[in-house]
């Protein structure tokens, strides 16, 4: 039989990437049919959307993820049906030259399916790196799928299949880091950050992370990075002469190239130790060229590596991480600092030209359920107590093709009713009265024909704006709301202003919380009607009472996760 499923396909060269029906095939002898949860958006696959690969178009796109087994080829004994895997893209034949050697992690003849997933029509897809898992099924070789314990959850078990495998084995696998040698590690994205990981699994002593962007360098420290410097506006020598001075004017035993350019690699070869390491992980464009002076390469000694996939053999690398991950010992779990569904994958990878998290991760399982997620950026003003400030808002819109749900109204009320579209909307939660949420309410209710909720905790915040004009309901503590077969529990968090609320979706695993929480912490107060000692004290016992990996949408600037925040807040307030 055959499978009818949504994917997430580019069509063409640096076009959106398009949800669109699917075909996965009947397995062929040693092929396996796996029911995807979740996927990871990774760099390449936005090379693949944007041409940087090949030109073999239409691709399906994602290959970092972990599912489950639902349907197999008559001569497959790798696996069963129902088992927990991880996808992976390097399935070893054992019979090529590099697998005799015992190098299998250079296998020249991988395996893939033997039939390939095509468009309704017939077109035939190709799979990224041959697995194409940003779909709801995929069909992969039995070989591709590696079991691990079914603890680990999919959104961190996946997360193996590309970018955190390649960055923690670059230091462990290919640069051989060891106890007592210190590592630098050039570009903080998850590939890098991931590095640093991996060179503290191996007992290294001194950690050097290199970025441009301040959030990458705390995100470092938080993985294990004895040191940072920020290395805007520097030359690669000056770069170099820094790291040297963090390693006793030697350099640094192992460099990691997470990036792939001329510069940054030029930084990675000065920046190590007579005879020491060079890795280049980071994939670089096919038209990218590298000048050395010869007399330094051969002066110089040591090793110039390149590490594919960080030179894993996913039977062996995949299970002991994970189990790692479960012992609290490679707090993989810290990589997902952003969520999405495959209707979003998209945008996801727009986003990465801005760098912002280490991994979204698109819940695949999720977006089986009816339930999805729009977003959008408004951009307006905020007044209050005789001052006006610029502000950009967030408005969250949740739902399914019929009916949804809108969280606060800010500044733009066309911008609304283009997300919600024409769905019914069944109301507008909003998460607390100040003007930059509310101050369009009124027109936002009549044009999309929906009741307004508030928590009349802040009728004075909402007065100050819209005077006597009423909202429609109230809004209390524990309330519970259901729109597209998900639930939203009303969690009242007062700090910020007296009616803040937050609504906590478990099937989702989200919160949106407004101005109560942001990525850094709580939101501001010192203004009328706010408390800081209410606020922490709202998130303390409200917010850090949810899962570690609950994903947290603000009412302003980028995701977070409980898990950082509460990590944020250690030593600082909490």
């Amino acid at each position: 039989m055959s499978w009818t499923v949504k994917g997430v396909v580019a069509r063409a060269e640096k076009q959106p990437a398009e949800l669109l029906d699917i075909i996965i095939p009947d397995p062929g002898p040693n092929d396996v049919v796996v029911d995807i949860e979740a996927t990871g958006v990774c760099h390449t696959d936005l090379s693949y959307r944007d041409g940087g690969i090949n030109d073999e178009f239409p691709f399906l796109l994602g290959h970092e993820s972990a599912g489950r087994v639902s349907a197999i080829g008559e001569d497959v004994t790798h696996v069963e049906i129902g088992d927990y895997v991880v996808l992976n893209w390097r399935a070893v034949c054992g019979e090529c030259r590099a697998c005799k050697k015992g190098v299998q992690q250079y296998c020249f003849s991988t395996f893939n399916a033997s039939t390939p997933m095509t468009l309704t029509d017939g077109t035939e897809l190709t799979a990224a790196l041959g697995i194409g898992s940003f779909a709801e099924k995929t069909l992969v070789h039995e070989g591709q799928c590696t079991k691990v314990s079914e603890d680990a959850p999919a959104e961190v078990a996946g997360l193996l299949g590309c970018g955190v495998m390649a960055g923690i084995g670059a230091a462990i696998n290919t640069g051989g880091v060891q106890r007592g040698e210190s590592l630098a590690v050039i570009g903080l994205g998850g590939v890098g950050c991931a590095a640093i990981a991996g060179a503290t699994l191996a007992g290294a002593t001194t950690i050097i992370g290199l970025d441009v962007d301040e959030q990458k360098l705390e995100a470092a420290k938080e993985l294990g990075a004895t040191h940072t410097l920020h290395t805007k506006g520097l030359s690669p020598q000056q770069v170099a002469e820094k790291v040297q001075e963090l390693t006793g004017g030697f350099g640094a035993d192992v460099v990691v190239d997470a990036v792939g350019i001329p510069q940054t690699y030029e930084t990675a070869f000065y920046a190590r130790d007579l005879a020491g390491r060079v890795v280049l992980v980071g994939v670089p464009h096919p038209d990218a060229e590298l000048t050395l002076p010869l007399a330094d390469v051969f002066g110089r000694g040591g090793a110039l590596k390149s590490s594919w996939y960080g030179d894993c053999l996913p039977e062996r690398d995949f299970p002991y991480l994970i189990d790692l991950f479960l012992q609290g010992r490679l707090p993989l779990d810290r990589f997902v600092t952003g969520r999405t569904d495959l209707a979003g994958v998209d945008a996801a990878l727009d986003s990465l030209h801005e760098g912002a998290n280490l991994r979204t991760v698109a819940e695949v399982a999720r977006s089986r359920a009816t339930a999805r997620l729009s977003h959008a950026v408004t951009s307006g003003t905020f007044s209050l107590d005789g001052e006006t400030h610029e502000v950009d808002n967030n408005v969250w819109v949740l739902g399914d093709d019929e009916q949804c749900v809108v969280f606060d109204a800010p500044h733009d009320v066309a911008t609304v009713e283009e997300l919600v579209g024409d769905r019914e909307c069944v109301g507008i939660l909003l998460t607390h009265a100040h003007d930059d949420h509310v101050q369009f309410a009124p027109e936002l209710s009549e044009a999309l024909e929906a009741p307004l909720l508030l928590n009349p905790a802040d009728r004075e915040v909402w007065q100050l704006t819209h005077g006597d004009l009423p909202w429609d309901d109230d809004v209390a503590d524990g309330d519970m709301f259901t729109i597209a077969g998900v639930h939203l529990e009303a969690l009242h968090t007062p700090g910020h202003s007296p009616g803040s609320t937050c609504y906590y979706s478990e099937e989702l695993g989200a919160v949106f919380t407004g101005d109560t929480l942001f990525q850094g912490g709580p939101g501001a107060t010192g203004r009328s009607f706010s408390s800081r000692e209410t606020i922490e004290e709202s998130v303390r016992e409200r917010l850090f009472a949810l899962p570690d990996d609950t994903v947290v949408h603000t009412g302003h600037g980028p995701d977070t996760t409980i898990g950082a925040e509460k990590r944020a807040a250690r030593g600082d307030w909490l």
